[in-house]
């Protein structure tokens, strides 16, 4: 198990306790899941446990930021756009944006955007209160083909991709996906799934790729392939902070939120800071 470990990184707060919900949540999402810190409705402090998926890119721009002591753009009950082909000209994206702004829903947008684009809705955020964040695809190559196909699968989207020839512009509401919540920084999003991902076709494609792993013989391709099992699986911990007051819930967001980031960190470097032991013997 992770605890001893764990709990010796976060003592140095002396405060175990912070320890025990940490190295239980890590317990639950592996070494390589996601955990992110939120706000209880009740003084009491707990965590859930849900799927989701990491993206290596953040926001095309900070004016998309929402939540400024984080930088960070977060949006819950989200509506996600797929697509690898350059949007150019904002008209492409009339279908969607319209119900979009109408219904003062949310809009995650991971595709290549030009700099206008970009600029007019970022302008639209900062002025109009518009909810719409756009992130660029991962990668690069065959490489990010087959990540956009993983993110479309995790929520339920229609990957719009110009290896197929799909045009944009006929893109409709129905074909996007959807997630519980996104949290989208400087360098990574992290999406939480909902109910809309197919967990059939998610699994088939997990069984896919582990038969390719299988027979890959290249070290890198193997090593492609379980990121992408990795990503498709992972699961994301969420850890609510409760108190009695604001600003006791504050203190302990904080403290919990600092601890987090140092247990991944010492994961990260395979060490934990300050107490020197291993993590891994």
């Amino acid at each position: 198990g992770l605890n001893s470990p764990f709990v010796a990184t976060i003592s140095s707060n002396n405060d175990a306790a912070i320890g025990e919900v940490i190295a239980k949540v890590y317990n639950d999402v592996g070494r390589e899941g996601i955990v992110t810190v939120g706000r209880s409705m009740t003084s009491d402090t707990y965590y859930e446990t849900t799927h989701g998926m990491k993206i290596d890119r953040g926001y095309a721009s900070n004016l998309f930021i929402n939540d400024h002591k984080k930088d960070e753009c977060i949006f819950e009950d989200t509506h996600i756009l797929v697509s690898d082909g350059e949007v150019s000209n904002i008209l492409q994206l009339e279908n969607v944006l319209k119900p979009i702004i109408a219904e003062n829903k949310k809009l995650l947008i991971i595709a290549p955007c030009s700099p206008n684009v970009t600029n007019t809705l970022a302008a639209n955020v900062m002025k109009r209160d518009v909810k719409i964040c756009i992130v660029p695809p991962p990668s690069f190559g065959y490489r990010q083909h087959e990540l956009m196909n993983d993110i479309a699968l995790s929520v339920g989207a229609k990957y719009f991709s110009e290896k197929t020839g799909d045009d944009l512009s006929h893109m409709t509401f129905g074909d996007l996906g959807h997630a519980e919540k996104v949290i989208v920084g400087r360098d990574s999003t992290v999406i939480m799934r909902d109910d809309s991902a197919d967990e059939g076709k998610v699994s088939e494609r997990v069984e896919q790729l582990r038969d390719a792993h299988a027979i890959t013989k290249k070290r890198e391709d193997k090593d492609f392939i379980l990121e992408r099992i990795a990503s498709l699986t992972g699961g994301v911990g969420v850890i609510y902070a409760g108190g009695n007051t604001d600003l006791e819930q504050k203190e302990l967001y904080d403290r919990i939120d600092d601890a987090v980031c140092a247990v991944r960190s010492a994961l990260d470097e395979g060490i934990v800071a300050g107490g020197g032991i291993a993590l891994y013997r």
